[in-house]
């Protein structure tokens, strides 16, 4: 009996008719038919496809490729068992994920519009899953066809970069840090991000090419690898193409150690942005200050536990800090940078970033205290600003703040701002932390600015925290001494014409242009108001006020709001910019002109002044110009004084130049009770018998105080205030 066995053209023909594909190259014919794709460009028939049998050598992912070469050959593929389609581009291919070892696989092919094709190339490759790759790129499990390219020390040309990538296999010759550039036929840098891979695929290290020349890289920077072991790079994303790619593996040295206190000197590598790393150990706690000065252009500086800095190496591989954050940025050659921290003991690193193309050297010295703060030195200063959370604070508490030693070289006018974008707080204390002057928002960017008289020689503290109470680990504050400029000439804040002279317009006819000093010293002020039969008034001015027997001066101190009553009590002295009430004891003109030399403060916004806000949010506020304000929408309830009675402002108020009212935040509940005021007068003072001063013995001595209003024992070096017992005041200078 004869049988004949028919196969249709398309179909999955069985049996010895349907020829099998085997890993590698195979010749196939594939005949016409008569099936048109439908609407979506797709056959759904399977009678559409010659079927192809294809068994699996291993697990692993499939690729089937048209590789004839006719450029205008489409095929179309389809594989019945996992239903994988191949894509529409030209040459054809067809990729499948997961195939199993020992299964039978139905390829499907036919050219795309259903002519015959003759001695069409099919190529099968098929990757295992986990490859055994030897020292020439090629895998060496069974059945699997997977080579890859194999990269060398030195320069490798044409690597292929892009995303997804392929991955090329390296084996260093000898083991230190590996240092990777890539650069472009023109020869320029090309930014590439590659990844380092270890023999079981899983990931060392990632980053960016050198986006600068290496010709002489700081030591130790880059991934360490071992020679003879097997690594698997791939080069993808930003710019794909086809580089050049240099690698390098160079000998990791020993870091450079500092000496204690001792001055060091270091060389800086060769290149543009380079960074480099000092080792120093530090055996007990305290506050570590380190200056360097070199030639080179500082961008960047800091102290950093040895551990950090060794894990900012691995993030700046090459010799670019890309993402270095530009903290010591304006610092030039030629000026030293004065780093400061409190640190324990452990291994630290000094980080320096400069700017530079040739060899150059710096000079580092070291300095560790054990009082467990750092002395601030003039000029900038890196330091850390502990944090303590907390909102609700006394700025003149020096529990407020992380403080810093400062001793002043000679007398003059301490200057101290903080240079960042934080919301800093500056206060000064005296050597028993006594508070002298704070500033807060007086520099830009909420930076706080201020200037104080120190004298030379004395130990002063610099009180410095974050509004918000939050730590920063590495602050900007630069502190400057200057002289005290002294002016032999009288400050008119008063004329017998004009009466109050504003600020603004006092100053620019003393300096004679849009610019003054903050901080200087005059031979007298002239400031009063005219004849007025009132006897209470406020007023603010630029110097210290003081108590005599003819005007009194009163803070405030208490407020019962239950009573509706505010409390002010007397005070010898009134600090310059700060508002207050007086009281006229004799005559009926207020007169605060002053002679002999004065201190003038000029706050940095010199047109309102703050008082110091006191019990239940009651507080001051003064001008230092002529204003109008419309209590309808000012921010708080407003009162002031006028012909000696106590008035709720409830419309528009027009105040003079050195003027001031109350606020509060909180009125009573009862927004019509009455408030009024009392006043404490408190004369008891300290009675010491005599001081001998230069001049002879002065006698009848009630009370020494010193420049800011402090009652002293004993009159100190400097300016010293002495009220004798018939209430005159007087200031004597001990040299």
């Amino acid at each position: 009996m004869l049988i004949v066995a028919i196969v249709s053209q398309g179909a999955w023909a069985q049996g010895q008719y349907v020829q099998e594909l085997k890993v590698g190259e195979n010749l196939v014919n594939i005949a016409a038919n008569s099936f048109r794709p439908n609407s979506y460009g797709w056959f759904n028939e399977d009678e559409a496809f010659q079927y192809f049998l294809f068994e699996a050598p291993c697990d692993g992912a499939l690729t089937v490729e048209d590789v004839t070469g006719t450029p205008d050959q489409q095929l179309a593929m389809y594989v019945i068992e996992t239903n994988n389609v191949s894509s529409d581009d030209v040459p054809t291919s067809m990729y499948v994920p997961e195939v199993e070892k020992g299964t039978t696989y139905h390829i499907g092919l036919r050219e795309f519009n259903g002519n015959a094709l003759q001695n069409v190339k099919i190529r099968i490759g098929i990757e295992c899953l986990n490859h055994n790759f030897n020292e020439c790129g090629i895998c060496q499990n069974e059945g699997c066809t997977k080579q890859i390219r194999v990269l060398t020390d030195g320069q490798n040309k044409d690597v292929i970069c892009s995303y997804p990538s392929e991955r090329y296999l390296f084996i260093p010759e000898t083991s230190g840090k590996l240092k990777i550039s890539a650069r472009n036929e023109a020869d320029e840098i090309i930014n590439v991000k590659y990844s380092l891979y270890d023999e079981d695929g899983s990931l060392v290290y990632q980053n960016y090419v050198a986006s600068a020349p290496m010709r002489k890289a700081a030591r130790n920077k880059g991934c360490s690898v071992e020679a003879g072991k097997k690594y698997f790079l791939d080069f993808s994303q930003y710019n794909s193409g086809t580089y050049d790619i240099l690698l390098e593996v160079e000998e990791e040295l020993p870091p450079v150690e500092l000496n204690d206190t001792q001055s060091n000197e270091v060389s800086f590598p060769v290149g543009y942005e380079q960074l480099s790393g000092f080792k120093y150990t530090v055996k007990e706690k305290g506050g570590l200050t380190v200056s360097i000065d070199t030639n080179a252009e500082i961008v960047y500086a800091d102290i950093i536990p040895w551990d950090e800095w060794l894990q900012i190496q691995d993030e700046m591989n090459g010799d670019s800090p890309a993402s270095a954050p530009r903290k010591a940025a304006g610092v030039s050659g030629n000026e030293s940078l004065v780093l400061s921290k409190v640190v324990d003991p452990g291994e630290y690193a000094i980080f320096i970033v400069t700017t530079t193309n040739e060899e150059t050297s710096a000079e580092i010295s070291l300095n560790l205290t054990t009082e467990g703060a750092t002395t601030l030195s003039i000029g900038d200063n890196w330091i850390e600003i502990a944090g303590d959370d907390n909102e609700d604070w006394n700025e003149e508490s020096e529990d407020a703040y992380t403080l810093f030693p400062f001793v002043p070289a000679k007398d003059g006018v301490l200057i101290v701002e903080s240079k960042g974008s934080e919301d800093t707080v500056g206060a000064l204390f005296d050597a028993d932390n006594n508070f002298i002057k704070s500033g807060d928002d007086e520099g830009e960017d909420y930076n706080f600015k201020f200037s104080v008289v120190v004298e030379g020689g004395k130990n002063y503290h610099i009180g410095i925290r974050e509004y918000d109470g939050e730590s920063l680990p590495l602050y900007l504050i630069n502190v400057s001494l200057n002289e005290l400029q002294q002016i032999d000439k009288t400050l008119e804040l008063f004329s017998e014409e004009e009466g109050e002279i504003a600020l603004g317009n006092a100053l620019e006819n003393y300096w004679g242009e849009d610019k003054w000093e903050d901080l200087f010293s005059v031979n007298g002020v002239t400031y009063k108001r005219n004849a007025t039969t009132s006897k209470w008034g406020t007023v603010v001015l630029p110097y210290q006020l003081e108590s005599n027997e003819k005007v009194a001066y009163y803070e405030l101190t208490t407020v019962d709001l239950p009573n509706g009553i505010l409390e002010f009590t007397k005070v010898d002295f009134v600090k310059p910019n700060t508002p207050t009430v007086y009281r006229i004891i004799e005559g009926n003109q207020y007169d605060a002109s002053v002679s002999g030399e004065v201190l003038i403060e000029i706050p940095q916004e010199w047109g309102y002044i703050w008082g110091p806000t006191k019990a239940n949010d009651w507080s001051m506020e003064g001008w230092y110009y002529d204003t109008t304000i419309n209590t309808q929408n000012y921010r708080s309830e407003v009162m002031y004084i006028s012909d000696d009675k106590f008035w709720h402002a409830t419309g528009t108020l027009h105040m003079k130049p050195y003027r001031a009212y109350f606020y509060t935040f909180n009125w009573p509940a009862d927004a019509a009770k009455a408030m009024s005021i009392s006043f404490i007068d408190d004369d008891s003072v300290t009675t010491i018998e005599s001081v001998m001063g230069e001049n002879g013995e002065f006698t009848d001595i009630e009370a020494i105080y010193d420049l800011y209003g402090r009652k002293i024992e004993t009159m100190k070096h400097g300016v010293n205030i002495i009220r004798t017992s018939n209430g005159k005041i007087r200031k004597f200078i001990k040299k």
